[in-house]
């Protein structure tokens, strides 16, 4: 019985030592405020759409004869001061091979300014970026390279 007692009363102490707490900053948590937005007071024209596709078609004339491929992209990284446009790699949309494919279709959000076609010869020809400045009332456009 002495010893149940002994490791009863240890058992408590180490507990007690312990603070048997959660740890964490002693600070109350804060209180999240909730705004209610009435919705009678959104208005929109009865022209407004919410869809941004625009769906655009793009002919591709190339002058020469060098096989290759266009990479399309959304967004430029920079324009050298050398007029060369560089395309940012994470805005790739699509590839193109302007030989098998001289016209495509492609789905465009109406919020791009501009598409950037970078024109990548497989032998050893320029490697060559265009802009293609889009406007949400076109849906035709042609690149002549």
């Amino acid at each position: 019985m002495n010893t149940q007692r002994t490791l009863s009363i240890f058992a408590l102490f180490t507990l007690a030592a312990c603070g048997g707490g959660g740890g964490g900053s002693n600070s109350s948590p804060s209180s999240a405020t909730t705004q209610t937005v009435d919705t009678e007071n959104i208005v929109a024209e009865r022209d407004f759409l919410f869809q941004l596709e625009h769906k655009i078609s793009l002919d591709l004339i190339q002058s020469g004869s060098d096989k290759g491929v266009i990479h399309i992209y959304t967004q430029l990284d920079a324009e050298l001061d050398d007029g060369r446009l560089i395309a940012n790699p994470t805005s790739h949309l699509t590839s193109i091979y302007p030989q098998a494919s001289p016209s495509t279709d492609l789905i465009v959000n109406r919020n791009w300014v501009a598409l950037y076609l970078q024109w990548t010869p497989m032998g050893n020809g320029e490697e060559k970026t265009f802009r293609l400045k889009l406007s949400p009332d076109q849906s035709q456009y042609l690149l002549q390279f």
